[in-house]
């Protein structure tokens, strides 16, 4: 079982301590598996279903395919792959004060639900990048679908290849996203050069905190889709400083993430329970993406709740005569 804890010791004062996200993810999961098994002889009645999107591709953290973004999007919502919600994207955007007149690019887009969000918030144009190609086709249609192929564009593009028109980007969003770039001062320096005088940059992203060669951090690295290559706060800052922006949020918003992303695997094992209660069981594959996904959050969640690595929310604005709100 991808989640077991060959080797693990408790100490007593671990025990009485919150529990983590892994201990959660995998009480709750076993919870479930102890009923599964009541449940074949019935699912065995219902052999004849609709095609399972969960059966077309074996589970991976390595590419999107259609089963896993079903998956996150039933995880944190309609076009996201990343927990937070409605209220925390619409925190996050609050102080760049867009509207119709506005362009905006987003770096790192997934499944592109914050630039539609913004888009159908703000009546702002976005223009939005991701390096996925899977991503990108399934993103696009989803903005076809809400009638905003224009207003929320989607395009291939890797982090660290950002390039856009100099002075031509009102502001600019990066959820998570930046994180695994290694040349850090490239892609600032990219979004410092298209911003407009008095344009704005709203980004969330881990942080490091602690000793890059630490066995907390160096397991999530080793877990992650692309290497992570993670700065201090103070660095990051520093950076941003050199190339003229002015950082007036750099918040530590670890604790509201670790929440939304428990919550959202919560949720999620309520409805799975519910699931399995009214279909006779829910299909090994589906369980294996299942898995998988908690598996990559679980190292996520415990790195973060180390302390060696944390969750900021920061936001910077490049000094001009014009200003957005």
């Amino acid at each position: 079982m991808i989640m077991a804890r060959a080797g693990e010791t408790i100490s007593k004062s671990k025990a009485a301590a919150r529990p983590t996200f892994r201990e959660r993810f995998v009480a709750w999961w076993e919870g479930y598996e102890l009923a599964r098994g009541e449940r074949k002889a019935a699912k065995a009645k219902h052999a004849a279903k609709a095609p399972d999107p969960y059966a077309s591709s074996a589970p991976t953290i390595l590419r999107w395919p259609e089963p896993r973004q079903i998956l996150v999007q039933e995880l944190f919502g309609e076009g996201m792959t990343t927990p937070g919600g409605t209220a925390a994207i619409m925190h996050m955007i609050q102080p760049l004060g867009l509207n119709e007149k506005h362009t905006v690019v987003e770096i790192g887009t997934g499944l592109g639900g914050i630039a539609r969000l913004v888009a159908r918030e703000t009546g702002a144009y976005v223009f939005a990048f991701e390096a996925d190609a899977d991503l990108v086709a399934a993103g696009t249609d989803l903005s076809l679908k809400a009638g905003l192929a224009k207003k929320a564009q989607i395009k291939k593009m890797p982090p660290g290849d950002f390039e856009a028109r100099p002075r031509s980007v009102d502001a600019i969003i990066a959820k998570e996203s930046l994180f695994a770039v290694a040349d850090k001062h490239e892609i600032f320096s990219a979004m410092r050069k298209a911003l407009k005088p008095g344009g704005q940059v709203t980004l969330t992203d881990y942080m490091l905190m602690g000793d890059p060669a630490s066995p907390a951090i160096r397991q999530w690295m080793e877990g992650e889709p692309i290497k992570p290559d993670v700065r201090t706060p103070a660095a990051i800052r520093a950076t941003l400083e050199e190339l003229g922006l002015e950082v007036r949020v750099l918040e530590d918003i670890t604790e509201e993430y670790c929440t939304a992303a428990l919550g959202a695997f919560a949720d999620f094992a309520h409805r799975l329970r519910q699931t399995a209660q009214s279909a006779d069981g829910v299909a090994d594959e589906r369980s294996n993406w299942v898995l998988s996904e908690g598996a990559l959050w679980s190292r996520r969640m415990s790195v973060l709740q180390s302390g060696e690595i944390k969750l900021y929310r920061l936001y910077a604005r490049l000094p001009g005569l014009k200003e957005l709100a």
